[in-house]
């Protein structure tokens, strides 16, 4: 800051005192982080009608991302294989008796290739897919999970270091079952946990620093997430819910303002917000903070999309056909949305580097349009989280080394001639 003339005798000027802060405010003060993100125009690829749910995993073991999608109008799952550069081939389709409405990917049998499991809007059972590790699977098997099980995820819920399911019911009172894997690809059912709401989405990660898995579950009619802590063995304690918005479709974890503490998200389809929940550390949430996002979207997904080390949110927007982008501050809160073009009403998004090149891509499943829309991100390799210095950053800089913080510009009187 510039103060009033502080003098010593016989001289005058201005004292001038640059702190730190200022300092390195003035180092960076041409900087540029990482520019906002951008997306090349969709891929669009067909699958089925009333497209629903998207995962992204290397399904086929050559090191570049393949694509599930689930269409709940033609009751079944798409894979579509990577061919390298962000492109795919047709889909090939897998069917089931229920709308696969949820996807999850993982390796239940301990084979090390990837296996598929879906949660279905409609009936009472989960459908599971071996993986036969060059991209084809074996035929479904089906486990009962109560009525509408429409949301899946995948952890080790009790400990034993094999995957388990937890699935969370739309209807029977809104109730999550942990199905416990048996290491072979195969599922036990564990106990249920009353969340007390019909439930629209579920989200599974470490909550409170316990090493132990726990839950986060929204409610679109009781306009909340639940968390339920779990015990370790495949069980969980009553849930605590907190209010977000109205009617809460989609829901995602992760740490949003850098304390290396899980926080949530929610995607909130009647209000058009997304509502942040910071985590406090002990599987408490803070109240949430809303940022407007679209309008009638349906599903929200976490990641570095601008590569800048600091987590975006991507929001699918049904109404506008579109995906929009909320650039992360670092301290949980983001930047408005950025719109960018997406296919036929898109329901679900995931997150995945699809062309190679260590820079996270959005793959969004398309509800009207029975596509999945692929969207490269057009990050150049910039500079990812180091500004660049200006050349009053390098003085400013040189000055402080010298005078450790302080600097004075005190002009001498001239020296009287004689």
């Amino acid at each position: 800051m510039i103060t009033r003339p502080v003098l010593a005798k016989g001289a005058y000027g201005y004292h001038v005192r640059i702190g730190v802060p200022l300092a390195l405010g003035l180092i960076c003060s041409n900087a540029s982080l990482a520019d906002t993100p951008s997306f090349a125009d969709p891929m669009h690829y067909a699958t089925g009608y009333l497209c629903a749910s998207v995962a992204i995993g290397d399904l086929n073991g050559d090191q570049v991302a393949d694509l599930a999608v689930g269409s709940t109008g033609g009751a079944k799952v798409s894979i579509l294989l990577g061919l390298g550069e962000g492109l795919f081939a047709d889909a090939v389709d897998y069917t089931t008796n229920a709308l696969p409405y949820s996807l999850a990917i993982g390796d239940f049998n301990g084979d090390l290739v990837p296996d598929l499991a879906a949660g279905h809007s409609g009936g009472y059972f989960v459908s599971v897919w071996i993986g036969l590790g060059d991209g084809t699977f074996a035929d479904v098997v089906q486990y009962y999970a109560g009525q509408s099980p429409r949301s899946i995820a995948v952890a080790d819920l009790n400990g034993d270091r094999v995957l388990d399911l937890a699935v969370s019911n739309r209807w029977e009172g809104g109730s999550v079952l942990a199905l416990l894997g048996n290491a072979d690809g195969t599922f036990s059912a564990g106990e249920y946990r009353t969340i007390g709401y019909p439930t629209t989405a579920l989200a599974v990660a470490d909550l409170n620093g316990d090493g132990m898995t726990d839950l986060a579950v929204t409610s679109g009619p009781g306009d909340n997430v639940s968390v339920a802590l779990g015990i370790g063995d495949g069980t969980f304690v009553a849930p605590t819910a907190y209010a977000v918005g109205d009617m809460p479709r989609s829901i995602s974890i992760g740490d949003l303002n850098g304390d290396r503490v899980p926080d949530l998200v929610t995607a909130d389809k009647f209000d058009d917000n997304v509502s942040v929940l910071l985590g406090l550390g002990d599987g408490t949430f803070s109240a949430a903070v809303h940022h407007f996002a679209g309008t009638g979207f349906k599903s929200v997904a976490i990641g570095d999309l601008n590569r800048d080390r600091v987590p975006d949110l991507a929001v699918t927007d049904w109404s506008g056909d579109t995906v929009s982008v909320l650039v992360g501050h670092g301290d949980g809160t983001f930047a408005a949305a950025i719109p960018f073009a997406a296919g036929d009403g898109p329901w679900a998004l995931a997150i995945g580097n699809l062309n190679s090149d260590d820079v996270p891509d959005l793959a969004v499943a398309n509800w009207t349009g029975g596509t999945v829309s692929v969207l490269l991100n057009r990050w150049d390799g910039g500079a990812e989280s180091v500004p660049a210095v200006s050349a009053w950053g390098l003085v400013v800089l040189a000055l402080l080394l010298v005078v450790a913080g302080k600097v004075y510009f005190r002009p001498r009187r001239a020296k009287r001639l004689t």
